[in-house]
């Protein structure tokens, strides 16, 4: 591991590697091809629909979902982590598989294009690269992709009835709401981590 004081964090492992970017996250793996992670996603997307018990289409609308992610609070008066480790917790640590695949950038300037760069390289080795960032420019979705492929709606809102009925169990039983951005982060490691 290298880190770089300020600037970027690398982690590697054998099995690949991933960049965080401020808020942006890059998830990489070794695969054949961009055709493998498209497939991977639709594969994925009807794993979801068994297991969150639906026979059809997502019963929230995209919208739906996006409200619902952007109703949540943006600050709480203590910052922590505790409640993000709790909600990682509660979808079995997603982070866990991807340990040791994380490259993290920071600064003031030139993450995105420190983030374009890392990606280009990186994919002419062969490796599929996933990035996670925020806040997003245009639309939500840009927020996760993988290759250059955003994350679709069907996924986020499968994602987001799935983060909602553990928002419901995390507020029953802790008393607390989590951060819009807690949510979307925990989205962001279940996305990867399912591809």
């Amino acid at each position: 591991a290298v880190f770089f004081h300020y600037t970027l964090f690398f982690c590697w492992c054998q099995w690949g590697v991933s960049i965080h970017i401020y808020n942006v996250y890059l998830f990489l793996s070794k695969t054949e091809s961009v055709e493998k992670c498209l497939l991977t996603k639709t594969v994925f997307c009807s794993i979801m629909k068994k297991m969150i018990g639906q026979k059809g289409d997502i019963s929230v609308t995209y919208q739906e979902t996006l409200a619902w992610l952007h109703s949540m609070p943006r600050i709480h008066t203590a910052p922590t982590l505790e409640r993000v480790r709790v909600l990682l917790s509660m979808v079995g640590n997603p982070q866990n598989v991807l340990s040791g695949r994380f490259l993290h950038v920071t600064g003031t300037n030139g993450k995105g294009s420190a983030c374009a760069f890392l990606t280009s390289a990186l994919r002419k080795q062969g490796y599929c690269v996933g990035r996670f960032i925020s806040p997003f420019i245009m639309e939500f979705r840009e927020r996760m992709e993988i290759d250059g492929v955003q994350i679709s709606e069907e996924e986020v809102c499968a994602l987001g009835e799935e983060l909602q009925r553990i928002v419901n169990r995390y507020t029953s039983e802790t008393g607390q709401t989590p951060l819009e951005f807690e949510l979307v982060t925990v989205m962001g490691l279940l996305f990867f981590a399912r591809h």
